[in-house]
């Protein structure tokens, strides 16, 4: 697991594509926690929405779904409204804080858990990271210790590619 935080940390360290890191780091992040799925929503200049950013196995009927949450009205959304994790532990297809058509679904394809964290960096939210599984209590201290490194990590990359993203525009302007 420390050898996953630390190729993670390489990642970013090198690349100031968010889609780069996303598309690289999630795979790893899901294999080393074994998830079933790993989502990132990042939050739509502009709008109140949350749109996917990336993810990891998710099945196509699900996709279909979710290529955007609303901030008031989604569990993910309240994430990013308070800055505080959600960890659902078992029987996420009951818990009324999760939209009903993704409870009906979460049902209907043995989804038991479900942990949202914010993707934070310096105060500034960027967006959340869904974690699925189709175990019951998957998330021990440890692994919630894990997930909030690496959405940390996440955050300040996300951040900083915007901040050199921005920066290089500014030098194309000259």
């Amino acid at each position: 697991k420390l050898l996953t935080l630390n190729s993670i940390a390489m990642l970013i360290q090198h690349s100031h594509s968010i889609d780069e890191i996303l598309r690289t780091a999630l795979p790893l992040l899901q294999k080393t926690i074994e998830a079933d799925a790993v989502i990132v929503y990042l939050k739509k200049e502009g709008t109140e929405d949350l749109s996917l950013a990336a993810h990891s196995d998710i099945d196509k009927n699900l996709l279909e779904k979710i290529p955007r949450l609303r901030l008031n009205s989604s569990a993910t959304g309240s994430v990013f409204k308070t800055h505080q994790p959600i960890f659902i532990q078992k029987k996420v297809y009951n818990d009324s804080r999760i939209l009903p058509e993704f409870r009906e679904f979460f049902k209907k394809v043995n989804v038991e858990a479900l942990a949202i964290i914010p993707l934070i960096s310096r105060e500034q939210i960027y967006g959340a990271i869904d974690i699925v599984s189709r175990a019951s209590n998957p998330f021990t201290e440890e692994l919630i210790q894990i997930l909030s490194l690496v959405s940390n990590q996440l955050g300040s990359a996300i951040e900083s590619a915007q901040l050199y993203n921005q920066l290089q525009a500014q030098i194309d302007q000259l």
